[in-house]
Parts: C-alpha cells; structure tokens; sequence
C-alpha cells in the first residue's frame, strides 16, 4: 500500500498558487489533505501557524472554509444539481487568498509573541 503525504508544510504562496492554478489539482489536493486530517490544528501546522491558538485557528478555519466553497461553486453544487457558479467560486478563491495574505502578518506576530506567552503561563 502507497501512502502519499499531501504537503506537510506549505507556504502561503504555495497555497496561493495551487489556489489559483488548476483547479482539479486544487480539488485532488484539498480532498486529500482534508481527508488526513482530523481538525484545524493540520491546516495550522500545514501554513506554519502555532497550534493552541485561537486565532490560528479561526483563521485558518476561514481560509479552508473559502476554498471549499470556492472548489464546491467550481464543480457544482450537490444539492442544486450539481449546478456550477464560477463567479460565486471566483469570489471564494479571492477571499481565501485575501485571508492568507492578511493572516501572513499575523502568523508571523503570533509566531514571535507566542513562545513569550507560553513561557509567561507554563
């Protein structure tokens, strides 16, 4: 049996770029690394955010939501007859890119302030 391992870190431009490439390797992608993971905190060691951290966390909740809903307007939507909205899916791929760049100055504040956090706590 061949296990393949979907990207265990990834950059945001990484992502950006699978965002905005192909969108069936976008698909094969997410479906597969949401399949391997069992919770948020794979999507935030995925882009380098600190596990334990609300914020990391809710934003990059935000970020798999946006490309979910992008990939499911893309392909179409089960439950309207698999019925394609391209520019409801373009809307959604622009906001998940607009959260990962955001987010990028964010991870990198909580990355420096974290540590000083845990250390003041523990």
């Amino acid at each position: 049996m061949i296990v393949q391992i979907y990207f265990i870190n990834m950059t945001s431009k990484e992502l950006i770029d699978l965002i905005e490439g192909d969108k069936t390797k976008l698909k094969n992608w997410f479906e597969n690394f949401d399949k391997q993971s069992n919770s948020i905190t794979q999507w935030c060691k995925l882009l380098y955010y600190p596990n334990e951290e609300n914020y990391s966390y809710w934003i990059c909740h935000k970020i798999r939501n946006h490309i979910a809903s992008g990939l499911n307007y893309h392909f179409g939507v089960g439950h309207l007859n698999n019925q394609k909205f391209p520019s409801i899916a373009e809307t959604s791929f622009k906001d998940a890119i607009e959260v990962i760049q955001k987010g990028e100055a964010v991870r990198t504040q909580l990355l420096e302030v974290y540590p000083k956090i845990v250390e003041i706590i523990y």
